[in-house]
């Protein structure tokens, strides 16, 4: 049975995919649902589960619209929270944590239909497209390990965010 750590408690997103996953395929995942809300969650133990999947976020806000106190608040929730969350399912064993987020971080939603070319360097290559148009600010590729242990990095590049690099760490 595979065991998955749902971060955003009282979530649409989180609570739905539970539902699925104890509907569709009843005793084959335990979920569990935590609120990032607090400190309790740093105090529990999240070594066991294979997966964690991060549903936590502040939503629905253009963040060039926002006032700068409101632009510190929409960072520390959507993306320090998030950085702090994956550190602590590295350090307790999982290997595996999605981070679910929206393109509106950016800017205008407008823009994501724009293209975003993919590139890798290191210790991965790319097995999925490598060129995207997202769609509803999300987009997706697949990435391989080249079979050794060592480091890696994809490139994201767009007209609208510029680049973004995603540092990886390959363990084999």
């Amino acid at each position: 049975m595979k065991k998955i750590l749902i971060l955003g408690a009282n979530s649409y997103i989180g609570t739905s995919f539970h539902n699925y996953l104890t509907t569709k395929y009843p005793g084959q995942y335990q979920t569990d649902i935590v609120s990032l809300r607090g400190t309790d969650w740093k105090n529990r133990d999240w070594a066991g589960y294979d997966s964690v999947l991060n549903v936590t976020g502040k939503a629905h806000a253009d963040i060039s619209s926002l006032t700068e106190e409101q632009k510190k608040e929409y960072y520390a929730v959507n993306c320090d929270l998030a950085v702090e969350a994956a550190r602590k399912a590295i350090a307790d064993g999982v290997t595996q944590y999605i981070y679910f987020s929206s393109i509106i971080v950016y800017g205008d939603s407008s823009n994501s239909r724009k293209p975003v070319r993919i590139t890798a360097e290191g210790d991965i290559a790319i097995i999925g497209p490598d060129t995207i148009a997202l769609q509803g600010g999300m987009g997706g590729t697949y990435v391989k390990s080249l079979g050794k242990s060592g480091q890696g990095t994809l490139l994201l590049q767009s007209q609208t965010a510029g680049e973004i690099k995603i540092p990886f760490q390959v363990t084999v």
